[in-house]
């Protein structure tokens, strides 16, 4: 799997994300602000960004990552190792939890099995909120192939193959986020950053 590139990446200081991401900041505030004794779990949480803002609004909130460059050194966050398709934690944990930007990194098996464990670990009802790479991606490919995770695996999802994952929730909300990253003069095309967001009710 893509553990040693990770690690590696989390060794370095453009890992360390401060700015949570604008949807996130929506959908936790609108969440929290109407079930304040949530229990919260970042699943894929890196170096912690959106950590330290639930953290600003509640103090039940937990982080997991398969690396352990990315939980060590934090005292004061509730952080812990744990595989996405494999999460150390009993059923019916969490009432929210955010996968942001991590399930596209897993083989399509993997991440299915990911899915229903996210499943098994959400309280009903519950709450899930996560990104997938969408087909329209022209950026990840590069990334991917020499930028910052050269090596790693990466799989992109049409929207149909997207909501495919989650005929078993009540209620799916999709949405779609496309932005041009910043390109260097002399690049023939500009690239595109593409995502899926599945907002998600057990």
């Amino acid at each position: 799997m893509n553990r040693g590139i990770w690690e590696n990446h989390y060794r370095k200081e453009k890992s360390e994300l401060i700015i949570p991401d604008e949807n996130v900041v929506r959908s936790f505030v609108r969440f929290i602000q109407e079930n304040p004794d949530a229990w919260i779990l970042d699943a894929g949480c890196g170096k912690g960004r959106h950590l330290d803002f639930f953290l600003g609004y509640t103090k039940c909130v937990y982080g997991m990552d398969f690396t352990r460059n990315s939980v060590k050194g934090k005292p004061d966050r509730n952080t812990f190792l744990g595989d996405i398709s494999q999460i150390p934690v009993a059923d019916k944990s969490f009432d929210y939890v955010l996968a942001w930007g991590v399930l596209h990194y897993l083989p399509p098996e993997k991440a299915r099995e990911s899915v229903r464990e996210l499943r098994r670990i959400l309280k009903n009802p519950g709450r899930l909120f996560l990104t997938l790479r969408s087909d329209e991606d022209t950026h990840i490919a590069e990334t991917v192939s020499k930028g910052d995770l050269a090596g790693a695996e990466v799989w992109t999802y049409s929207r149909d193959d997207a909501l495919a994952l989650f005929t078993d929730f009540r209620q799916v909300r999709y949405g779609y986020i496309e932005r041009i990253p910043p390109y260097l003069p002399g690049e023939e095309t500009e690239r595109k950053i593409a995502h899926h967001i599945l907002d998600l009710e057990l």
